[in-house]
């Protein structure tokens, strides 16, 4: 009779104490330059410019926000960081009074570019915000001419508009984290060679979106008794306000036993008939008995141990599963591929 030798614990492997990963928390959000919705305004010390259909614009890039869970989904954050580009190209004309003569002042403002930024920002229960708010100018051309003179260049990058406070609100859902917010910046530029001053606004409100990180693989998996590789996924999101991942497997043999194990980095060793694709700081998950198909899953609880306190926000943990292989020989024991996950607010 052969004898059945149990599956390889883990109890030494999970008593190493290994620094948790580095934590993230700026992640970026992609502007939908079709819900965003913004106008410009130049102003000067001769007067309101007309900007004709420009009025009305776009804005489009990405904005770089730090955000945080907490009681709510996201208890604070602020902006801090990326490029959004304006549109269209600004031409402000202020016409001369007498017919016939150039405009008495034409402003041309080309592939402007603003940073956002702010102060900490505190989140209520529905995840509205109040913040004041700026934008650094880190791109764009200001050329001026006073009544028809030639243009005179105008130095505009590295202005900081005013600070303005404005509302916002930061929300969660199946596809990803979204905010939407108000801007109303006004960019002040003095041209003392012209003797002149212009205020550029955009005013208006702004969407941005951030889907969630796809889950990845990596290390391959060796083919079990069922003479296909064990394999791992993801379901749910990876939010850990929603709190709603699971891990999935498939392809075990028929009603085989393993439990599921996630470290804070990656690798690749000799592990029963496979690989352990799991290294660093380790944490047992919950243990299953595969179905008739080699399938089973269990919920990744975040919010209880083990994985409190660990899986948080802005940290990226590997999965893998390994379970006991009996008809196989050998080790006795295999395990499935691996996958990373990025959890977010």
């Amino acid at each position: 009779m052969q004898t059945v030798r149990p599956l390889l614990p883990l109890a030494s492997l999970l008593a190493l104490t290994v620094p948790a990963a580095a934590i993230t928390d700026r992640y970026p959000f992609l502007v939908d330059s079709v819900q965003s919705q913004v106008q410009y305004e130049i102003d000067t010390s001769l007067g309101m410019c007309d900007l004709g259909t420009t009025v009305n614009g776009s804005i489009s890039g990405d904005m770089q926000i730090v955000l945080h869970p907490g009681a709510y989904p996201i208890s604070d954050g602020y902006f801090d960081g990326g490029d959004c580009s304006c549109q269209p190209n600004l031409v402000g004309i202020i016409p001369n009074s007498l017919p016939g003569l150039p405009p008495l002042l034409e402003v041309h403002c080309d592939n402007l570019v603003v940073r956002p930024h702010s102060p900490s920002f505190q989140c209520d229960s529905s995840g509205h915000f109040l913040v004041d708010s700026s934008v650094d100018v880190v791109g764009g051309n200001l050329d001026v001419s006073l009544g028809g003179a030639p243009f005179v260049p105008c130095s505009i990058v590295g202005v900081t508009s005013d600070s303005t406070r404005t509302h916002g609100q930061c929300w969660i859902d199946n596809n990803g984290i979204h905010v939407v917010r108000e801007i109303g910046n006004v960019i002040d530029v003095n041209v003392p060679a012209l003797g002149l001053d212009l205020h550029i606004a955009i005013r208006g409100v702004i969407h941005g979106n951030m889907g969630y990180a796809p889950p990845t693989y990596f290390c391959p998996a060796t083919p079990n008794s069922t003479g296909l590789p064990g394999h791992i996924a993801f379901g749910g999101t990876p939010s850990v306000s929603r709190n709603d991942g699971s891990l999935v497997v498939n392809h075990c043999p028929a009603h085989s036993t393993g439990f599921f194990f996630t470290g804070d980095q990656q690798g690749q060793v000799p592990f029963g008939n496979g690989f352990r694709c799991v290294t660093g700081q380790l944490l047992r998950l919950g243990t299953i008995h595969c179905d008739s198909n080699g399938a089973g899953s269990i919920a990744l609880d975040l919010h209880a141990p083990p994985a409190a306190g660990s899986l948080v926000a802005g940290s990226t943990w590997n999965f893998q599963f390994t379970y006991r292989d009996v008809a196989a020989g050998g080790a006795l024991f295999n395990a499935t591929d691996a996958i990373a996950v990025e959890f977010v607010p």
